[in-house]
């Protein structure tokens, strides 16, 4: 609120109203006398009101005093009636983390691990000798601390075993996601990605799982299906499709085609399987691929004689890539622990343990010391009465003289 030097608020009566708030100017007419104390009382007090409601800052030279409020609360008067109420503040220290954790609780036993605490108590003993309760008391939490502070160095190792024994299922999650993408590339274009098939454990397998379902249909009689001669095709690297089959690819699907009574329903279900029903150039090389198709006997052994020459094929390139597979996997196994400590997840654990035993040896530190101060406080008394007794003695040696 603003108001100009030439105008002073006045109260005035209103028969209305009761009363009204009026600027007069300086020149004219003066208000009542009778109003002039609530006039000042107003002009001086309302802006240190409006202040005092107001975050604005008051420039004050030296001073690092914000607000009017803080003002006041500054005051010795009104420093005891502001902000009676706090709230508590909440430990972000290490120790204070780790207890919060329960981790490096003073009494936290796993129930059954008991008997552990014993040795360490009675070296404690042995080396500290306590003579009194209060001393006796302190070795106990003394060997409690000291456990927990294996305990932590426990737990780290045991939590960087747990992510190293997953470095396998990690080596065969990745294999797996790589063969993924590849087989759906290999669908699509067979000519181009059998190679990198052939290179894969994962490639090989399916390849031999094809030849053995082929081997396992011919030796029921049951001969070959389309699909699965589409699949033998592209085991070849050859695409399935009429319009860019070649070599074994044709070779397999006349002799396929020999086991069919109706040709034209297969060449039409082919065409279909491999999206070029409306093609006029794919129905032409299909119908000129079928002109070829042997006798179904001669299509039937020469069939087998190919099923059981792929299977034993694919059947030593999978053992060769399955030793090449295990041998990466155990190379990534022994290397993973490097791994793994320079892991995100790892170092947050190692992080909090790390508090954990600052907050113990920190415990340690502390009973150590207590220990020390009632020895200290044991000597002194000891030599305290050692030397009255001295004295006392020298005494009545004195007397007796």
């Amino acid at each position: 609120m603003f108001i100009s030097p030439g105008f002073i608020p006045v109260i005035m009566p209103n028969q209305q109203s009761g009363f009204v708030f009026d600027l007069c100017a300086l020149e004219g007419t003066p208000p009542l006398p009778q109003f002039i104390p609530l006039i000042l009382i107003i002009t001086f007090a309302l802006p240190f009101f409006i202040l005092f409601h107001s975050n604005q800052a008051i420039p004050l030279k030296g001073y690092k005093i914000r607000t009017i409020r803080d003002i006041v609360a500054s005051c010795p008067f009104f420093k005891n009636n502001t902000h009676r109420e706090s709230k508590a503040i909440m430990n972000t220290t290490p120790a204070g983390n780790a207890v919060r954790h329960g981790l490096s609780s003073l009494r936290h036993m796993p129930k059954g691990r008991e008997s552990e605490l014993g040795p360490i108590e009675l070296d404690l003993i042995e080396s500290r000798q306590p003579e009194t309760p209060e001393q006796l008391e302190i070795v106990h939490e003394l060997a409690f601390a000291m456990w927990q502070k294996g305990e932590h160095e426990r737990v780290m190792i045991q939590e960087a075993e747990k992510l190293a024994g997953k470095s396998g299922d990690l080596f065969d999650q990745k294999a797996l996601e790589d063969y993924q993408k590849l087989h759906k590339l290999w669908l699509e274009n067979p000519i181009k990605y059998t190679d990198s098939m052939i290179e894969s454990k994962l490639g090989a397998e399916h390849f031999t799982e094809i030849w053995q379902i082929i081997v396992n249909c011919l030796k029921d009689g049951l001969g070959l299906t389309l699909q699965t001669a589409i699949s033998a095709i592209r085991t070849e690297g050859c695409s399935p499709s009429p319009h860019t089959i070649y070599g074994e690819g044709i070779w397999i699907m006349n002799r396929a085609m020999a086991f069919k009574p109706n040709r034209e329903e297969f060449i039409n279900e082919w065409l279909e399987l491999v999206d070029a029903g409306n093609s006029h150039d794919a129905l032409i090389r299909a119908n000129k691929i079928s002109l070829s198709i042997p006798e179904s006997q001669e299509a039937f052994d020469q069939l087998c004689e190919r099923a059981v020459d792929r299977l034993n094929h694919w059947t030593d390139v999978l053992d060769e890539l399955s030793n090449q597979y295990n041998e990466s996997r155990q190379n990534f196994i022994s290397q993973y622990s490097l791994t793994v400590m320079c892991s995100e997840e790892l170092e947050k654990q190692a992080l909090r343990l790390h508090r954990y035993r600052v907050f113990t040896e920190n415990r340690i530190k502390e009973l150590n010391k207590r220990l020390a101060n009632i020895r200290a406080e044991i000597l002194k008394k000891e030599r305290f009465e050692e030397e009255k007794e001295y004295r006392k003695q020298k005494h009545e040696m004195a007397v007796a003289q």
